[in-house]
């Protein structure tokens, strides 16, 4: 009789700090366009200067975000010569006293982009700059072979 009885305390206080550390089920989450910059920490999109017509590379951007977030979708809009990166976040607020993991999320969005013409071709990433406040998109050139 006397393990079961710790056996019921120690399963209700396993039961009690599981829902403490639990996210609550009842979040409102919001899908925000990702943060590209925010203080010291630089831009970083990797991608190859030159690619080969009609094959695939891949585009990688790195976000930043806090505790009450996940890694969101990618959108790409892709034109003859121009290709358009959106990567998108997903948050919420904490709930009760729940508050949020106090750490810098970093997320990686990756894409699979191909162009079709040979020439010159233009990546434009759009994303949050948490430096200035607003809504930014960054252009870069590479050379379809």
């Amino acid at each position: 009789m006397r393990q079961l009885r710790r056996g019921l305390r120690l399963g209700a206080a396993l039961v009690a700090v599981v829902a403490a550390c639990s996210s609550p089920t009842e979040v409102e989450e919001r899908t925000e366009l990702g943060v590209l910059l925010a203080g010291g920490d630089p831009l970083e999109v990797t991608f190859p200067a030159t690619v080969v017509s009609g094959a695939p590379f891949t585009v990688v951007v790195r976000t930043l975000a806090g505790g009450c977030s996940r890694k969101g979708p990618t959108e790409t809009t892709i034109e003859t010569d121009r290709v358009l990166v959106e990567p998108y976040d997903i948050f919420w607020d904490p709930v009760g006293d729940h508050g949020c993991p106090d750490y810098q999320a970093l997320y990686r969005h990756s894409v699979e982009i191909e162009f079709q013409q040979k020439g010159q071709a233009i990546l434009e990433v759009r994303g949050f700059n948490g430096v200035t406040g607003g809504v930014e998109v960054f252009t870069f050139e590479l050379i379809v072979e």
